[in-house]
């Protein structure tokens, strides 16, 4: 694992943006998540907020509803607010909290869709929070609560429209994987400097999220295939092989089977034809460690040794356990 930097603690930040404490060092790390130095051109989290044409919610707590700060208060109103910003951004924080409690999370889900008229002029905006607090916050489960959302903009939206949340997503994901890893794009991480050390970190728990989205069925395994094969032809660095494994680690078995999102006929490949697969990018990750081990190094200076031979181990013991499920 890379070495881990300060995160914003979602449950304080949870406290200040309902008023229960004044606002102190975890909104501000919120506010400021706009100075992060990622490499896809993400949009500043704003300020102040004067677009959104926020709609009445009601957010009484059902008695079956049980909120850890309180039994019988409301959710968050998802107006303006000295915070600055957007008004389902408390909202979204509530989520990724509550992704336990079903009736709850599907409330605060609810909440956030009719909050505002969405289009696909503002959702970017959504799913930029989500890459935001995917990387700089210790929100674990903010995936599960995104697929929890997704149900949500159907129900409201229809299907057609209901999926142009996942649709930002998967595509923002996408673009911030290859301009992280890539190293043909500009902003990639490329060598070991303050830049890569500061990217890596980013890039790892971006690694971990499109796993987790993955996992949910809201990435395709194509999509994911595409992520694992870009990192494998990268592989050189240490920190290359730990984002391998975070993705397929956190994908789990819905990297090897198939969901509403992919397409057999133009894919051409089944369930069965996974094993074949894995079997090759395990031999490939055996052939490739052998030849990379004595020039392989670590973006954030760490002292590689057997390190990385060892994590490339790990990967393929995972994916033996995987492709034993699938025989």
């Amino acid at each position: 694992m890379p070495p881990n930097p300060e995160l914003i603690d979602i449950d304080e930040l949870r406290l200040e943006l309902r008023g229960a404490s004044a606002p102190s060092k975890a909104l501000i790390q919120y506010q400021n998540l706009s100075g992060l130095a990622l490499p896809v051109p993400l949009p500043p989290l704003p300020r102040q907020n004067t677009s959104h044409k926020s709609k009445a919610v009601s957010g009484h707590l059902y008695t079956a509803c049980m909120s850890p700060i309180s039994e019988e208060e409301d959710l968050p109103t998802p107006t303006a607010s000295s915070h600055g910003l957007p008004p389902w951004a408390p909202l979204l924080v509530e989520g990724a909290i509550e992704y336990q409690n079903d009736v709850y999370a599907g409330i605060v889900a609810e909440s956030i869709v009719k909050c505002t008229s969405w289009t696909d002029a503002i959702m970017p905006e959504l799913v930029h929070h989500f890459i935001f607090m995917a990387v700089g916050t210790n929100a674990p489960h903010l995936a599960v609560f995104a697929d929890r959302l997704q149900v949500q903009f159907i129900a409201h939206l229809g299907r057609e429209d209901g999926y142009m949340f996942s649709r930002h997503l998967r595509r923002t994901i996408m673009q911030a994987f290859r301009e992280f890893w890539d190293s043909k794009q500009p902003m990639a991480i490329k060598q070991a400097n303050a830049r890569s050390q500061e990217l890596i970190l980013y890039g790892h728990r971006l690694a971990v999220f499109t796993g987790q989205l993955l996992s949910q069925k809201i990435l395709s395994s194509v999509e994911a295939m595409e992520c694992v094969k870009l990192l494998c032809n990268e592989m050189i660095a240490l920190e290359h092989v730990e984002a391998l494994h975070a993705l397929i680690f956190n994908a789990g078995p819905a990297l090897w089977t198939l969901h509403p999102n992919d397409n057999p006929r133009a894919r051409g490949e089944s369930r069965t034809d996974y094993s074949n697969v894995i079997h090759d990018l395990r031999q490939d990750l055996l052939a490739h460690a052998g030849r990379t081990r004595a020039r392989a190094f670590s973006f954030t200076g760490r002292s590689v040794r057997n390190e990385y031979v060892l994590m490339i181990e790990r990967i393929r013991r995972l994916l033996a356990a995987y492709m034993q499920r699938l025989s």
